[in-house]
């Protein structure tokens, strides 16, 4: 979310993501000092992002939810193989007190290792994280799609976990239901790279219409 006016666009939604930093991070970046606006024009929960989570200090985030008084904290769970950053990120969750959203996992048609990460995500959950984004390459692709057998370790992953999912779907009445908690949305140009690394960004007028209740028939 990058103005008032795009909060406006999408009442309907449950959580606003934003992205505070500057220009130079991210086109779609924010400054702190916007973000009030943009949740004043609708009444969706607040959920913040600062620069990539191995660069934001407990300082950092303090003072950000101090500011901006976010629902949720988001950042980008960092490689589950890398040790020592997994601990410096526990920490990290352990000193913040709002409810996190856990971005930058990844399903593919042929890497389903997340699915083995069932320890390295109950530690996040432990930790604070109310919620994981996680795109999915692909549940609805004929070119891409995931095995029926891959999709049964899916629906268990997500049994266990409040996954939101991202697809290439174009309406949110097309995706499958897995067991997931919902689905979200990057905005941003077509194919950008979002913050979260995703590549799956989509233009704001087609998140409207993906998130608008289907024509009658």
């Amino acid at each position: 979310m990058v103005s008032a006016a795009e909060a406006r666009r999408l009442r309907h939604v449950d959580v606003l993501g934003v992205y505070v930093g500057n220009g130079d991070e991210h086109e779609r970046a924010v400054a702190g000092g916007e973000v009030p606006a943009i949740r004043s024009a609708s009444g969706a929960r607040l959920s913040v992002a600062l620069t990539p989570s191995a660069r934001v200090t407990a300082d950092a985030v303090h003072q950000a939810l101090r500011d901006l008084r976010p629902d949720y904290f988001e950042f980008t769970a960092v490689d589950p193989e890398k040790t020592a950053d997994v601990r410096r990120q526990m920490d990290l969750l352990e000193e913040i007190d709002v409810p996190k959203v856990a971005n930058g996992f990844f399903l593919l048609d042929d890497d389903l290792s997340l699915t083995d990460r069932a320890d390295y995500l109950d530690q996040l959950r432990a930790a604070g994280v109310a919620l994981f984004q996680v795109e999915l390459e692909s549940v609805v692709e004929p070119g891409c799609r995931i095995s029926a057998s891959g999709m049964k370790t899916i629906s268990r992953m997500f049994a266990d976990l409040p996954f939101l999912i991202s697809d290439g779907f174009r309406r949110i009445a097309d995706v499958p239901h897995l067991g997931q908690h919902g689905v979200y949305f990057n905005i941003g140009k077509d194919g950008a790279v979002g913050y979260d690394h995703s590549a799956r960004s989509m233009s704001l007028p087609r998140v409207l219409r993906a998130t608008s209740a289907p024509p009658p028939r």
